[in-house]
């Protein structure tokens, strides 16, 4: 015999982790910042957005260092196989401005929660490489 038990579809989609997560960190160079946001879709996806802000904050930069390109990637536990690196001119603010949208997916099956770290590779003015750790500093 089998019980069937409704839950109301509201409990159903609710989540345990937080909906919006901020995570930080910063190298000698760079403060990256990464905002989550996830809800859940259906019983097993989730939609996710990031928002991707680097904020240069080293030595003054001046003439030529400023043409080469600055190229990031973003490891964590919502980074997929295939994430590719991001590129951009050198610009002391690089990324999506505050209330935007970097990247977003509506089939995830994953997650981020406050324990989680991000990990930030920076490759910038022709070959130096910075790692940058975030951690969650703050959640809803």
């Amino acid at each position: 015999m089998a019980i069937l038990l409704l839950l109301p579809l509201q409990q159903m989609l609710a989540m345990d982790e937080p909906e919006y997560l901020v995570f930080e960190g910063q190298s000698d160079s760079w403060k990256v910042v990464i905002e989550v946001r996830q809800s859940k879709r259906n019983l097993d996806q989730y939609v996710v957005s990031e928002r991707h802000e680097l904020n240069y904050n080293g030595e003054p930069i001046e003439g030529e260092v400023r043409d080469y390109p600055v190229e990031w990637r973003i490891q964590s536990v919502l980074s997929s196989k295939k994430s590719s690196s991001m590129v951009s001119h050198f610009s002391e603010f690089l990324g999506t401005a505050e209330g935007g949208t970097t990247m977003e997916t509506n089939a995830s099956s994953k997650v981020a929660d406050v324990d989680d770290v991000f990990q930030v590779d920076i490759v910038w003015n022709e070959g130096m490489n910075e790692q940058v750790t975030l951690t969650c500093v703050a959640w809803e």
